[in-house]
């Protein structure tokens, strides 16, 4: 639009509109020309007006400006238009009432929706009424004021498009003017300070961390919610000194923790985008660390998504930076925004914290689990931990469990909690009322990252290269405890399936096996994970309940006398092929070649013959009670000056005790035959003890010796 003449100094070179400068100017003629007339004054902002700039370019950007003008110019014929900077602009509009003024915007909103670059654009507004009459010396920057704020109102509120200004909205002025007028003070009184909320590590339910929340406790206003107080700080450019008093009081209170003595775990602090506009936050933040000496294992900084997609030039090489040196960097807030993939692409990061309101549609939402598992899969491709926030339920967290998060925070476990300053005792251990959760040590920390790093949704979890979310291998993470117990840490619900076709109900019932020193299979986990920490990765076959698993085993990590191994597992015994069959066959035949005799035991009294050869009678199915059963068998089969000693060894009530008392797997005897075939014919005799779901077996094997 051109300007011509005594023009040029009243518009604005750009759009044409006219200059504030001119606006108020006009104003002030018009209420003493024009006391009684009504007016409506509206402030506009594009609020998401860099999109076009960012994704059409400058001269894009400036030419939407100039239709947008003449746009306003058309809505509003024959009122003031005026551009006060870049994407805001004011109208005075003396020819309609309030109600048709926002009319008039809607149809503003409407067609900037057709306009090109406008489809995205969301228009917010502030509106003031009064009479011309009634503005005084001032009133007019004041109403300025107030229609701006009423617009700044809107484009937070994210509910209201157009605000009218009155008493709600001064009264939210006031309460502004008080948060800056009181913040200050109230840092200096110790009103501002950090509340801990635990962060937790999954696999344990173990505290690993807090994060250091800002909370303003106000004499007046009492628990002053962080949305009301950290945005205004934002705007006005002193975030930065909320947040440097927040790392202080957090160094303090670690300090403290160190120096009593009790178990110490990281505390992430949050930084806004304001930290790196306006000073040398790095340099602060290693200030504040070194006054209190505490290590920067100790310290996680957390930005929001928000924050990074809209600072990404400045804040780069300062995030690299703080990990260069010993600190993660943790991007919070993850999946809020619409450039998450870019940020992840552009920026160094360590954790993902997933944004809370993925697990408020939960349950709601079938996409949700979907999403949740991408993002953690994601998160493990990258090499990166995963927290989820917002965990509020047990079902929500045993999800997590499967998709292999690795920490939460949420009310299930604690709200953030108040430090009592009285005692000097640092940050709570108490996370909640006659509950404690225990805090995990350093060196644990470092055990656990190393399993969390297995992807439990990839399709080679041993191995680097491409993965699957959707995982249908049974995977199972098991700790071998003092060479001696299996503890099983973790499982996805493929391996719960093939431990309940073994007889096992859940983890619960395979940990109590685990715990017990006679269980086949505990000797076969024991033995194929000492070869594995030796070499690192082995295959083996290991027999539960009858049914054969093909196990890969993989050595994670050591922690004193813990050591974790990663299981990929195979049920075969419903895949397997004819020559696998065949061979099990042959075996089969030899083995009971060997034997003349086998018997199974049960744990009720009762006996049952399994296998026989031609030379003896089966005594079991006339006779299934033990005692009695053996006791025939002695009579007919065992020599007379042994067959006491034959019962005695025959008393299954006593085999475990036995066993373990000799520490081995099985008993053995040797006993004379009597029956005229093999009279006086040294035979051996075994008894071998086994689990099979909840209840004892005891294998009875009998072998001729020529």
């Amino acid at each position: 639009m051109s300007l011509i003449n005594g023009e040029r100094e009243t518009r604005d070179q750009l759009t044409g509109a006219l200059t504030t400068t001119v606006f108020v100017q006009r104003i002030e003629e018009l209420r003493t020309a024009h006391p009684g007339e009504p007016y409506t004054f509206v402030y506009i902002l594009i609020p998401n007006f860099k999109s076009i700039n960012r994704g059409f370019g400058y001269v894009s950007g400036n030419q939407f400006l100039q239709r947008f003008t003449e746009l306003l110019e058309d809505c509003f014929a024959g009122q003031m238009v005026a551009r006060e900077s870049s994407h805001h602009f004011m109208v005075l509009d003396r020819d309609h009432s309030s109600a048709e003024t926002l009319e008039l915007l809607r149809e503003c909103q409407a067609a900037v929706n057709r306009m090109k670059g406008g489809e995205h654009l969301l228009l917010n507004a502030g509106l003031v009424s009064g009479r011309l009459g009634e503005l005084g010396e001032g009133d007019i920057y004041q109403n300025i004021d107030r229609a701006r704020y009423a617009c700044s109102y809107a484009e937070r509120s994210h509910s209201r498009q157009f605000v009218v200004y009155g008493s709600d909205v001064q009264r939210r002025i006031d309460f502004e003017l008080y948060l800056m007028r009181e913040f200050f003070p109230a840092m200096e009184r110790g009103d501002i300070q950090p509340f801990y909320q635990p962060e937790i590590r999954v696999l344990t339910e173990q505290c690993c961390g807090y994060e250091a929340l800002a909370r303003w406790v106000d004499p007046q206003y009492g628990l002053i919610a962080p949305d009301a107080f950290i945005p205004l700080l934002e705007r006005e450019l002193l975030i930065p000194q909320l947040d440097l008093h927040m790392i202080r009081q957090v160094c303090r209170d670690i300090r403290r923790n160190l120096d009593g003595g009790v178990i110490t775990v990281p505390v992430s602090v949050n930084l806004s985008r304001v930290d790196f506009q306006v000073l040398d936050i790095f340099e602060e933040v290693e200030k504040i660390r070194e006054e209190f000496n505490v290590p920067r294992y100790y310290l996680n900084i957390e930005i929001t998504e928000s924050a990074i997609a809209e600072g990404s030039v400045y804040m780069a090489p300062v995030i690299d930076r703080f990990r260069q040196v010993g600190y993660q960097v943790w991007m919070d807030d993850f999946g809020s925004g619409y450039s998450s993939l870019n940020t992840l692409q552009d920026f160094n990061f360590d954790v993902l914290k997933i944004d809370m309101g993925f697990l408020k549609k939960f349950r709601v939402n079938p996409k949700t689990s979907v999403i949740i598992r991408e993002i953690v899969n994601l998160a493990k491709r990258m090499g990166l931990g995963s927290l989820a926030e917002g965990v509020e339920t047990r079902e929500q967290l045993e999800f997590l469990k499967e998709c292999g998060c690795e920490k939460v925070q949420g009310y299930l476990f604690s709200k953030p909690l108040r430090v009592d300053r009285s005692d000097a005792s640092g940050i709570p251990i108490l996370m909640e009322e006659e509950r404690c959760i225990p805090r995990e040590k350093r060196e644990e920390s470092r055990y656990y990252k190393r399993i969390a790093d297995v992807n439990f949704l990839s399709s080679s979890p041993m191995e680097e290269g491409l993965y699957l979310t959707a995982n249908g291998l049974p995977i199972v993470i098991i700790e071998v405890i003092g060479g001696k117990r299996v503890n099983f840490l973790y499982s996805n619900d493929a391996y719960r399936r093939i431990l309940r076709a073994a007889g096992i109900d859940d983890l619960e019932a395979a940990n109590v096996r685990g715990n017990e020193e006679n269980i086949p299979e505990n000797h076969q986990y024991l033995e194929l994970a000492a070869r594995a920490e030796e070499i690192e990765r082995v295959r083996g076959d290991i027999l539960i309940n009858g049914v054969i698993f093909k196990t890969d085993m993989m050595f994670l990590a050591r922690k004193d006398d813990r050591a974790a191994f990663l299981n990929v597992v195979q049920n075969l015994s419903p895949n397997f092929n004819n020559a696998q069959v065949e061979a099990m066959s042959l075996a089969q035949e030899y083995i009971l070649t060997e034997y003349f005799r086998v018997d199974l035991f049960n744990d009720d009294g009762t006996v049952v013959n399994v296998y026989l050869d031609a030379d003896q009678s089966r005594i079991t199915d006339e006779i299934d009670r033990a005692a009695p059963a053996v006791e025939q068998y002695a009579s007919l089969y065992i020599r007379a000056d042994e067959a006491g000693d034959f019962c005695d060894f025959y008393r299954i009530d006593t085999v475990l005790d036995r066993v373990r008392q000799i520490g081995e797997k099985h008993l053995t005897r040797f006993f004379h035959s009597a029956d005229s075939t093999h009279n006086d014919e040294l035979q051996c005799y075994t008894i071998t003890p086994f689990r099979m779901g909840e209840k004892w077996k005891f294998l009875s094997t009998c072998r001729r010796l020529k």
